[in-house]
């Protein structure tokens, strides 16, 4: 687990790096609106901290199935998305106004 874990957390920051340093090129790469690479820029540190969240909770959640755990890993994961996850959804959409951004044609 520690091999993985640690693995884990060693990619997902090798992707951050790149996202981090290089979001105006991956940007670029799907649009060539610059509000769009501006939005993109504004998001990616909201991505960059699901990327290293998800690489550590994949790995924890796979060793609590393979320890046969399956019962308390479904009540971690119910408990981590809606008295953890919803609460952070709704203080950044409503507080900090990050809504769903759609673009009028």
């Amino acid at each position: 687990m520690t091999v993985t874990l640690k693995l884990s957390i060693l990619l997902a920051l090798v992707v951050v790096l790149t996202l981090a340093l290089g979001h105006d090129i991956w940007a670029g790469f799907f649009s060539d609106s610059h509000s769009i690479i501006k939005k993109f820029a504004q998001l990616t540190p909201l991505l960059i901290v699901s990327i290293v969240i998800d690489a550590i909770q994949g790995v924890l959640s796979g060793v609590a199935r393979g320890c046969g755990w399956q019962r308390l890993a479904v009540l971690v994961n119910l408990g981590a998305f809606y008295f953890i996850g919803m609460p952070i959804a709704s203080v950044l959409g409503f507080k900090f106004k990050l809504y769903v951004k759609v673009r009028k044609l």
